[in-house]
């Protein structure tokens, strides 16, 4: 956060890596749901690999072991007060 020094202001930090989580686990369920028509695109592999991915990464968000940081800036008046 060196960068915003002196131009901005943190107003909020949070961490949304349950939120992440759940969205993986939409993502893979749309996958799975559309995995005939995914394999027939980018080939089988392809969908396992990135079905594995989601699978990890979801565990990973889940269990604290990754995280997902939202910083909230706020640029700060040039003026005088």
């Amino acid at each position: 956060m060196k960068g915003a020094e002196q131009l901005f202001e943190v107003v909020i930090l949070r961490n949304d890596r349950e939120h992440y989580a759940r969205t993986l686990r939409a993502w893979l369920k749309r996958l799975q749901s559309n995995r005939c028509e995914a394999i027939r695109l980018v080939g089988e592999a392809k969908v396992a690999l990135y079905e594995k991915y989601m699978k990890l990464m979801c565990w990973g968000f889940h269990s604290g072991s990754m995280n997902l940081a939202r910083i909230g800036f706020q640029r700060l008046d040039a003026s005088p007060c």
